[in-house]
């Protein structure tokens, strides 16, 4: 009743969870409502808030519904056990509220966590803590999405800081790298290569010099010198960031597949394609060991070594690696259509350069569709998937 309620709604899809539960292993509470619930012929089925469901299936039932097959997890589920991992990884350390923060930015709930971050900060001068009001100044900073107006409530925190007894704490070189990072969206590369600068120093100078901390200066230095085309200089910055982190982490770890990745694009940017080629390995074997066999990340992985490939004119391993990317996304990202579109564009190219113009043609046709399907009617994706169709009759 519900999944098509939206059926009148050309900009909204429809959601059928189908879910598998194994009652007699299941440890997670849940309870069924029936004869509980205000709406009786509703069957509904209350579950604790850390119930946590594998997705195994999305198909697509028609244009506007989805069936989306979910089966409940257990406490003992390996694969879980890995992916908190890699997100606890990902957030980082910090205060709560830092690690809340981040987690608004990388959801994109950017006004979301400025409401809540405003009223803290109404609230903080009660309390007259400096440590927390500096911090709240920080992650407002972030969450702004105006960033004209990001940079005043950064240097609002650095005035804080500065007042302290504590004017060389990494706290400052993390408000300094804040403010670089907001330099470099609204294209300001000179200053924000200064501020990154300011922050590094301060990282160099204290004691806490560790693994987390050094390796996002030596990456956001290397982010500016890729925007102005100093590709050397930003690899030589992303190896300082590697030889860090090989320093401190496992010879296994998700941190490095970042550095190789970035590493790897970046050779492969200056055709150094063999280079390119070692470093994507690296990673990909990483992936094998670590993520579950069809992990989306692994995808992006095939598709950069794909990429290699095929500016090598090597076709068929192009191929290889494009299909494997395409099944890892369509098994565990159906509706990732970006990246499964940018896959099977990719494939289309290949075959384009073969000569095969009619396979060709088949891939840019479902590309279109996958464009159509998730962009708006005059979006610059859909003139680029017509313009490919073309060139390939």
């Amino acid at each position: 009743m519900y999944v098509e309620s939206n059926a009148d709604n050309p900009n909204m899809k429809g959601i059928l969870f189908v879910m598998e539960i194994d009652t007699v292993n299941a440890n997670v509470p849940f309870i069924s409502l029936d004869g509980i619930s205000y709406y009786d012929d509703e069957k509904e089925i209350l579950f604790s808030m850390q119930t946590i469901f594998r997705i195994g299936d999305v198909k697509k039932i028609d244009n506007k519904v989805w069936q989306v097959d979910l089966t409940l997890t257990s406490d003992d589920d390996q694969q879980f056990r890995i992916l908190t991992e890699h997100m606890r990884e990902d957030l980082g350390r910090g205060t709560s509220w830092q690690q809340l923060d981040l987690l608004m930015y990388t959801m994109e709930q950017f006004k979301k966590g400025e409401e809540i971050h405003q009223m803290l900060l109404n609230i903080a001068p009660v309390n007259d803590d400096d440590d927390e009001i500096t911090i709240l100044y920080q992650l407002l900073g972030i969450l702004k999405c105006d960033h004209s107006n990001a940079i005043p409530n950064y240097k609002e925190a650095l005035k804080i800081i500065e007042k302290s007894e504590f004017s060389d704490h990494v706290d400052l070189a993390i408000v300094f790298n804040n403010i670089g990072a907001v330099y470099v969206i609204i294209g300001d590369y000179s200053s924000a290569l200064s501020y990154y600068e300011k922050g590094f120093n301060i990282r160099l100078s204290t004691e806490d010099q560790n693994y987390i901390d050094l390796p996002d200066n030596y990456n956001n230095t290397a982010l500016v010198y890729e925007k102005i085309g100093g590709y050397s200089d930003a690899i030589s910055s992303h190896k300082e960031a590697l030889k860090v982190k090989c320093k401190y982490l496992p010879e296994n770890n998700f941190a490095l597949t970042k550095s190789y990745n970035v590493i790897s694009l970046l050779l492969q940017k200056m055709q150094k394609y063999l280079d390119a080629f070692s470093y994507y390995k690296k990673a990909l074997e990483i992936w094998k060991k670590l993520s579950p066999m069809n992990h989306p990340k692994s995808a992006k992985t095939y598709n950069n070594i794909g990429a290699f490939h095929e500016a090598m004119t090597e076709f068929s391993s192009a191929l290889d690696c494009y299909y494997q990317a395409a099944r890892i996304l369509e098994i565990s990202q159906p509706l990732n259509q970006p990246l499964l579109a940018t896959v099977k564009n990719n494939i289309g190219s290949t075959y384009e350069k073969m000569t095969d113009n009619s396979t060709a043609l088949l891939y840019y046709k479902k590309v279109l569709e996958l464009w159509q399907e998730s962009l708006s009617e005059n979006h610059p994706n859909l003139a680029s998937a017509y313009n490919n169709i073309a060139g390939a009759h």
